[in-house]
């Protein structure tokens, strides 16, 4: 199986996929690990594509935030995986983990604007000065993505605002147990 998870800044997605992850015993893989830099969102949907979901050698180079360039090779185990971060869900990426033997689905997060805006900078406050510039990004890449990718694999959206992470889990979870496996 391989599960893309994707949403917005602070939407919830590394919690649903780490916590998923040990549900289903599935390695996570962190877009966050490999965007190049803070203008790459659009280049890490096609890092996934080109390199992550390879059938042979999948991985990707890591982002060395520190020195604004990609740092050393890191192999990802072939087969099932979960992928999140913004960006994981496009037609390109759906495309090329179907080309795999494994089922495939993609989990859309949203959450109103300023309940996300509150939990990233509680993550991370250095991201403070890049929230609009990634914002952008976010925007144009959900105005594509959001056309009929849903058609392509079972796909299910989460409104997080207002629900706790066990809540997200649940859903993700039965979404997962029943149209996929």
């Amino acid at each position: 199986m391989i599960v893309l998870v994707d949403g917005p800044s602070g939407s919830g997605k590394t919690t649903l996929a780490t916590r998923l992850g040990i549900l289903l015993w599935l390695p996570v893989i962190h877009m966050d690990d490999f965007y190049p830099g803070w203008s790459g969102l659009a280049a890490g949907s096609d890092i996934i594509a080109a390199s992550v979901l390879k059938t042979t050698d999948p991985g990707y180079y890591r982002w060395d935030w520190a020195n604004d360039r990609a740092g050393e090779w890191v192999p990802v185990p072939p087969g099932a995986k979960i992928i999140e971060g913004a960006g994981a869900v496009t037609a390109e990426t759906l495309r090329a983990a179907s080309i795999s033997d494994h089922q495939v689905a993609a989990i859309m997060l949203t959450g109103e604007a300023t309940t996300r805006y509150r939990r990233a900078m509680r993550r991370d406050p250095y991201y403070e000065p890049y929230w609009e510039m990634w914002a952008e990004q976010e925007k144009r890449h959900y105005a594509v993505q959001s056309q009929g990718l849903g058609d392509l694999v079972p796909t299910l959206w989460i409104d997080t605002t207002g629900l706790d992470a066990g809540q997200v889990v649940r859903r993700a979870y039965d979404f997962i147990t029943y149209y996929v496996e």
